[in-house]
């Protein structure tokens, strides 16, 4: 049986979220059915660009079974975040926005005291 590229109506979507840092953000995206495919760090990227290899390599930013997480998240986590889903036959890409919003002046208090 042949390989077809990822199609539009089995892929689980990433949507956009808002987090008050420094709470982890989370994003979704594989497809649904078999082959389940699944991106890998490699296959999500920041404003076009590849993740942050010193947050891929300390664990604040992670990949596991179709999510990004991203720890301790601050206001320079802010972007469009694309998810590459990949097979023999192609890619499809989508994305979606991480808005995190800055402490409140309560944590900031809590962390300094």
């Amino acid at each position: 049986m042949q390989s077809k590229p990822p199609e539009e109506s089995n892929i689980i979507k990433p949507v956009n979220v808002t987090v008050r840092a420094p709470a982890a953000a989370r994003i979704r995206c594989r497809t649904r059915q078999n082959p389940v495919i699944q991106p890998t760090m490699d296959d999500w990227l920041k404003d076009g660009k590849k993740l942050n290899a010193d947050d891929i390599a300390t664990g604040r930013i992670s990949s596991s079974m179709g999510q990004l997480v991203i720890k301790s998240t601050s206001e320079e986590d802010s972007g469009t975040y694309t998810c590459i889903l990949r097979n023999s036959a192609g890619d499809y890409s989508v994305s979606a926005n991480v808005t995190v919003e800055g402490e409140t002046q309560m944590n900031r208090f809590e962390k300094t005291h």
